[in-house]
């Protein structure tokens, strides 16, 4: 579905493998093995980086840096099937794409320096500005196709709110007493994010109107967030003191939280969820600062997998941003930081289920065809 990554909130990069630690972290791997997970690049060919951070129906959304900016980009599973979403038109520095749901896609474009919240329906000249007219900012994060969501910065304070495709339909979903606010996650009539009031952010969902607020806040966390949500389950992260982020899931209720915080590691976030897995990232014991390991989970803590043992070694830090299932598979959206170039690339993974491994004897073809486009 998304990514996030704003202020206050911890930058998404990747940690490096530190021997004995990175053993430890590897040791609880599941029962599901690195050879049984593949990855395919994303990087198109005119890009010198590129991030995946959100996908849905077969479609992967993010941006990729082009000419030494960063423009809006989707992906249908391979580099070469990049398109550039950027709506050069409109005379915007830069732009960026957060969220997709396979036909329309939410970001921003910043122009004059000033972001702008929109929505692409798959071309750069699809571009619909959703900028409400007292707003000094706006972002989206999240699309259903008849509604985006996302934030506006007015009068000095984000308001977390929804459009219906124009920028006079914007609807503030701050609860009363709140100071600030994003939504982050949409399905269905739910929309999921954070409000902040008596000095932290909470997290919660929402049901189209400010009144609807429900608070998700795990006791004694000192921040949170939902960033995604499938309608029944919402996955994010909560906050146990400085530094102290742990990655969980709930079921629409506060009492609901699950940690998903698992052994070895300093933080956690869980980035997205399909109702059965969730993806995110986590900082290694003992890694240097900003980098992280793409992971998954199955609804609890130790049922985590690390999808950056996938990658070869030249890939020294991961993030997961996106989970679909489809059919008998399970696709991963995310990027990894080469160190070959110094630069991040996007990332698809991918696995099929449990119940279809006998399918991987008939892919050997396919998986061969993409390790050969991996190493050109």
């Amino acid at each position: 579905m998304r990514t996030i990554d704003v202020s206050g909130m911890q930058q998404f990069r990747r940690p490096a493998p530190l021997g004995a630690v990175v053993l430890a972290f590897v040791g609880f791997l599941s029962t599901v093995t690195q050879a049984d997970w593949i990855y395919t690049a994303l990087q198109p060919p005119a890009a010198t980086e590129s991030w995946a951070t959100a996908m849905s129906a077969g479609q992967q959304a993010g941006h990729a840096r082009i000419d030494g900016q960063r423009h809006a980009s989707i992906w249908s599973g391979t580099a070469e099937s990049w398109v550039d979403l950027h709506p050069a038109w409109t005379g915007a520095q830069y732009s960026q794409a957060f969220a997709t749901n396979g036909t329309q896609q939410g970001g921003l474009i910043s122009i004059s320096n000033v972001w702008r919240g929109g929505f692409w329906s798959g071309t750069a000249e699809s571009w619909v500005d959703l900028h409400p007219e007292t707003a000094t900012r706006s972002e989206v994060w999240a699309v259903t196709g008849t509604q985006q969501g996302g934030t506006a910065v007015i009068n000095s304070q984000f308001h977390p709110g929804i459009w219906s495709g124009t920028a006079g339909s914007f609807v503030d979903l701050g609860p009363p007493g709140t100071y600030e606010g994003v939504v982050y996650a949409m399905a269905g009539n739910q929309q999921g994010g954070y409000a902040a009031y008596d000095g932290q952010a909470h997290a919660g969902i929402w049901y189209g109107t400010a009144d609807s607020w429900v608070d998700l806040t795990p006791p004694e966390s000192v921040w949170s967030s939902v960033l995604a949500t499938t309608g029944t389950q919402q996955s994010g992260c909560a906050s146990f003191g400085p530094g102290l982020f742990h990655a969980g899931i709930w079921s629409g209720t506060m009492d609901s939280w699950v940690d998903l915080h698992p052994a070895g590691v300093t933080d956690s976030w869980a980035q997205d969820t399909s109702g059965t897995h969730q993806v995110g990232r986590a900082h290694l014991n003992g890694a240097p600062s900003g980098k992280y390991h793409a992971l998954i989970w199955s609804g609890t803590a130790d049922s985590v997998v690390d999808l950056h043992a996938v990658l070869p070694a030249n890939y020294d830090s991961s993030v997961a941003d996106g989970i679909e299932e489809i059919g008998d598979f399970i696709y991963v959206a995310g990027y990894a930081y080469n160190t070959d170039i110094g630069k991040n690339e996007a990332i698809l993974w991918s696995i099929p289920e449990p119940s279809s491994f006998a399918a991987l004897a008939l892919g050997v073809g396919v998986l061969a065809a993409i390790r050969r486009r991996q190493r050109a």
